[in-house]
């Protein structure tokens, strides 16, 4: 008899490792699924970044060529009120 319950004990922790295994399988696939979804995303997130850094890149360097275009500008209508 206490055989039988040894047998027994035996099976149901067996059975309890199994569905222990089956459901660290499925969150391990989860997670796997999640880890391409999130570098997915990343990358877009990067792509996104490098044409913001381009466009401010463009930006800047509009605002500079007006910017000193329009120091020059000022020099020449300086120079030429005051005839240096």
């Amino acid at each position: 008899m206490a055989e039988a319950f040894g047998v027994a004990a035996g099976v149901v922790g067996i059975a309890s490792l199994g569905v222990q295994l089956v459901d660290s399988a499925k969150k391990i696939k989860d997670l796997s699924r999640t880890n391409r979804t999130a570098m997915a995303d990343v990358q877009r997130l990067a792509t996104t970044l490098e044409t913001l850094d381009h466009l401010l890149q463009q930006l800047c360097a509009n605002a500079q060529a007006r910017q000193l275009k329009g120091c020059s500008e000022r020099v020449h209508q300086m120079v030429s009120r005051h005839q240096i």
